[in-house]
């Protein structure tokens, strides 16, 4: 990849893949091939001197175009061997074509789940075979993924007849969940065990796909947002009306922390460090949509019992997570007031927390959350002034500061104190994702003409089949 930087040529790298792309206008053709050349060249001179030897049999060249023009262009070479130029190519399980014609590669995959499906008929019969929720897992778990797989890409060719024999992929597969007359309605079937019709799945995979992209700097970067399945996407993304301008949405990446994390799973309170003089034990505390988080310290040096005991009220949106690392923040701000109010010169402290998942974060250099990443610099910046840990200790195990943070962490969360609103949590945002498409799924079902089916089924219920 090093030595592919001294060609303008696009390279994507994946296991043993390589994909190289040069893009350009019709006019530039002879130019175009001549970097892509001495791309070739340069992979080609770089497996030698590694004892190594390309694949000829296994090298395709594609050119992808809107004109249907053909064009008359020498072939490229690798191995002092003419490489072929084809109009189908497949990469990491997509098929690309010359005119970026999805369809090719949707029936592809209709034709192998439906291979699938009659695969799975040989272990069913009307008195024996698996039950009717397995079948339904079976379909939504293991064959629907195959199905949708890189639907982020082709999903906008999703039309007319090639959405018709999707539609019908999943009729047939729901069909063997149970004992029904053939002529039982198709939406019907998908009502009944809660199954979306695979046009509204394959979008709200889309958006949901559209929403991680925006986790990375590089992919919002690289891909324009004018056109495409881009382009599409973002359409979608836009009818839930999410704003991610107060979301948790973060993505960064940290130098190491200028503090220690430790999960022992093994310790013990009764024989403290003589060497620790500050504890502080965390906690955060979330039931029927009151959330809190709280912070207690003890300076063993002053005396055994709490010295300061606060917390927070959160806003009700706020995870179990994100209220644990509000906790860790409620922290810092007490470790500050203690050290600007009582002219303590601190050398050692120990931040207790139950929660195994926010140490885990908090030591990853990739960030993910924004509430993270606050915790994140707000540790940093305490480390670098006194030795600072991090430390697991085991919850309701008896251990008298968390039990305190505990308590009060709940007493927070049903206070009347004023609400720290809290960034919204990416959970949160799918959830948001989620219910938009439920309540598309719910207009579909109430336009479509199937009065008896709606005597049964007014409305649709996603866990319905659960009680069925």
């Amino acid at each position: 990849l090093i030595r592919l930087e001294a060609v303008r040529v696009l390279t994507n790298a994946y296991a043993d893949d390589v994909n190289l792309i040069k893009s350009g206008l019709l006019e530039q053709l002879p130019y175009m091939y001549q970097e892509m050349q001495r791309a070739i060249t340069i992979c080609e001179q770089w497996a030698l001197d590694l004892g190594l030897k390309l694949s000829h049999s296994k090298t395709e060249c594609i050119i992808i175009r809107k004109s249907t023009k053909k064009i008359n262009i020498s072939p490229l070479r690798l191995n002092n061997q003419p490489i072929t130029y084809v109009n189908t190519c497949k990469y990491l399980g997509l098929i690309f074509t010359t005119n970026l014609s999805w369809s090719k590669h949707i029936q592809e995959k209709i034709k192998k789940v439906r291979k699938i499906i009659h695969a799975t008929r040989s272990s069913l019969s009307r008195s024996w075979g698996p039950s009717p929720s397995l079948i339904r897992w079976s379909y939504t778990q293991c064959i629907r993924p195959i199905l949708t797989y890189g639907c982020f890409i082709w999903g906008k060719a999703l039309t007319g007849t090639l959405r018709a024999k999707m539609a019908s992929l999943q009729r047939q597969a729901l069909m063997q969940c149970g004992n029904f007359r053939a002529t039982t309605p198709t939406e019907a079937l998908n009502v009944i065990f809660g199954v979306p019709p695979i046009q509204i799945y394959v979008r709200e995979l889309i958006t949901r796909a559209n929403l991680r992209f925006k986790q990375s700097y590089q992919c919002t970067l690289r891909i324009p947002a004018e056109r495409g399945h881009w382009q599409f996407s973002e359409t979608l993304f836009n009818r839930v009306e999410i704003n991610l301008e107060n979301s948790d949405v973060h993505n960064n990446k940290y130098p190491p922390p200028s503090y220690r994390t430790e999960i022992d799973l093994h310790q013990s309170f009764l024989n403290r460090d003589p060497g620790e003089e500050i504890h502080i034990f965390t906690d955060g505390s979330k039931s029927d949509n009151n959330v809190g988080c709280s912070a207690v310290l003890y300076d063993y040096k002053v005396t055994n019992y709490p010295i300061i005991q606060t917390g927070e009220r959160l806003s009700n949106n706020t995870t179990v997570y994100q209220s644990e690392i509000f906790g860790i923040l409620k922290a810092c701000q007490v470790i500050r007031h203690y050290t600007d109010n009582y002219s303590r010169n601190l050398s050692n402290i120990k931040i207790f927390t139950d929660s195994q998942a926010v140490i885990k974060s908090l030591n990853n250099r990739h960030i993910h959350s924004l509430s993270t990443a606050r915790a994140r610099n707000a540790l940093d910046h305490l480390g670098r002034k006194c030795n600072l840990t991090i430390s697991w200790v085991k919850g309701h195990s008896g251990c008298e500061g968390n039990e305190a943070a505990d308590n009060t962490a709940r007493h927070y969360s049903y206070s009347d104190y004023e609400i720290l609103q809290t960034p919204v949590a990416k959970t949160i945002v799918y959830n948001d994702i989620t219910e938009y498409f439920q309540r598309t799924w719910n207009q579909y079902w109430s336009n479509i003409n199937l009065s008896q089916s709606k005597i049964w089924f007014p409305e649709v219920k996603q866990d319905f089949y659960k009680q069925l």
